[in-house]
């Protein structure tokens, strides 16, 4: 069942992708609003490894963010898709992908996009800016997916008097579904939560109201969102960042990219994906 799932999933994605354009499907890019503490960065796309995450720096997709305890940004990515994160953790960006088509000269257009919660917070807003995101989001316990004009916050963190980790969901609006290890579906729609702990093999879930907690962290999200330059940054900030993606290679120029030919363009996208691999389990030592 589980493979069946993931199957039709990816299966999905594959038959987005030929849906557009080869020539208007772009990386995707982003900008830290703000941010507080210790935060760094590790680019995929560059060879510095590590480096301290930048206000106000636009940034092509593809990296891992980590946060020390406390410390916080704001992410504005270049297909309106906001990011709040909080550690102690770390995420990354794993895909962003978007097309310019129906793009106004705000921020928009049609994308998909993968990022990784090892541990810490996500409040994830597509609601805003006309974003028609697609979001995946991967982590131990299993996979998260968002409908476009979803907000939401997912949380992983240790508990390590118990020696377990919990997951905390939250859906404020739209839709998202999770899919477990186990093939187990759980979907859920505006206000409600999905909580519960993992042990060395097993997890356990159960649905719930949302928190007051986390009805207090929306409500801090919408406030903070007006004090965010928010109205410096449109498609055309960010379009110098956004290489053109095609099936082998990306050509460009400086800051120009070099449009394909006709036959690049017909050029299929192909994506390569690894099987999910089976979890390890601690050996103990048996002493003689």
């Amino acid at each position: 069942m589980r493979i069946l799932v993931q199957t039709i999933f990816l299966a999905s994605n594959v038959i987005v992708l030929a849906l557009l354009p080869a020539e208007s499907l772009r990386q995707g890019a982003f900008v830290v609003l703000e941010k507080a503490g210790d935060i760094r960065i590790s680019n995929y796309l560059e060879d510095v490894n590590e480096s301290d995450l930048v206000t106000g720096e636009i940034r092509s997709g593809l990296c891992e963010i980590t946060a020390s305890e406390g410390a916080n940004a704001y992410v504005l990515a270049s297909n309106g898709m906001i990011i709040a994160f909080e550690g102690a953790g770390s995420f990354s960006i794993e895909r962003i992908e978007q097309t310019l088509a129906g793009a106004n000269k705000s921020l928009g257009g049609e994308s998909r996009v993968i990022l990784e919660l090892k541990d810490g917070r996500l409040l994830i807003d597509t609601t805003r800016y006309e974003s028609n995101a697609n979001v995946v989001i991967e982590t131990s316990f299993g996979r998260m997916m968002l409908d476009d004009k979803s907000e939401l916050i997912i949380a992983i963190t240790e508990n390590k008097k118990r020696k377990r980790y919990n997951l905390e969901i939250e859906c404020n609006g739209g839709n998202a579904r999770f899919l477990d290890r186990e093939g187990r579906s759980y979907e859920l729609t505006n206000g409600q939560r999905l909580s519960g702990y993992s042990k060395i093999d097993s997890l356990s879930l159960g649905f719930s109201q949302l928190s007051y907690s986390a009805q207090s962290q929306f409500r801090r999200h919408d406030e903070k969102l007006s004090t965010l330059p928010l109205a410096d940054y449109n498609i055309e900030s960010f379009k110098p960042f956004m290489s053109l993606l095609r099936g082998m290679d990306v050509v460009s120029s400086g800051t120009e990219v070099t449009a394909p030919s006709s036959l690049e363009s017909s050029r299929p996208i192909i994506i390569e994906l690894a099987p999910s691999a089976v979890p390890t389990l601690p050996i103990r030592a048996i002493k003689k």
